[in-house]
């Protein structure tokens, strides 16, 4: 039987979920405390089977109407092995509230993108529902070479490439979180996308040093081994010379 143990300490708990093969950087304690901003409750436990840690879960409780709550593993929870899910979701639902009347988690299990996929409908207790992240992600293989990543995009990405090398566009690391800023309230405002408060992003910026860095118009944490997940990537057009076009 598995057992839920809160832990309040930062760096041991993220020094589990870093370690577990099935893991995300949203399980990680900076992005609980970017959901707090937003008036969320994070809560971090670890996975005991006996004497052994084999994973680790942050659950954010959300209000849904007076009386009422959610609970909820964005990404997770981070795991030892799959095989242990419908334990650990036993597990968790024992230490969930009378009010907590949604249990969602979200295991991030890699399924290739296949004509002949199945995705499973159920895993012990636990029945497939709509997902709070996105569901679908490209995976990057980021170990190749630069000639063979470019091979592999599709034309369009590799004009698009090309138009940025010819303006001279460079991308690196930059703390410049007034500049991220600008660029993303301009992109948002253009696109006509919503947005969470400033405050998110600075705790993301200041909690989430474990796991990335900020990137102007970019957030990237970093994720178990030497992952990177994007989060957004918005853009100012404004800035940008006439567009040109050019052959592929």
């Amino acid at each position: 039987m598995l057992e839920l143990v809160p832990t309040h300490d930062p760096q041991t708990f993220n020094d589990v979920v870093a370690s577990m093969p099935i893991s995300s950087p949203l399980q990680g304690w900076g992005y609980g405390e970017a959901r707090r901003v937003l008036g969320q409750r994070p809560e971090r436990y670890l996975i005991r089977r006996g004497n052994q840690t084999v994973g680790a879960v942050q659950l954010i409780r959300k209000r849904l109407v007076p009386g009422f709550a959610t609970l909820y593993a964005p990404r997770g929870p981070a795991l030892e092995s799959l095989d242990l899910l419908a334990d650990a979701a036993q597990a968790i639902q024992r230490v969930a509230r009378p009010t907590d009347t949604i249990l969602k988690l979200e295991p991030p299990l890699a399924i290739a993108a296949t004509e002949d996929a199945e995705i499973p409908s159920q895993y012990g207790p636990l029945h497939r529902a709509a997902a709070e992240q996105p569901e679908h992600t490209i995976l990057a293989d980021l170990t190749r070479s630069e000639e063979e990543m470019f091979a592999a995009m599709h034309s369009m990405a590799r004009r698009n490439v090309r138009a940025a090398q010819k303006m001279g566009v460079e991308a690196g690391r930059d703390p410049d979180f007034e500049g991220f800023w600008e660029i993303f309230t301009a992109t948002n405002e253009r696109a006509k996308l919503g947005a969470f408060p400033r405050a998110y992003y600075e705790t993301m910026l200041r909690e989430g040093n474990k796991w990335g860095r900020s990137l102007p118009g970019l957030v990237a944490p970093r994720g178990p081994g030497t992952g990177r997940w994007v989060l957004s990537g918005p853009g100012r057009h404004d800035l940008l010379p006439v567009r040109r076009q050019y052959p592929r």
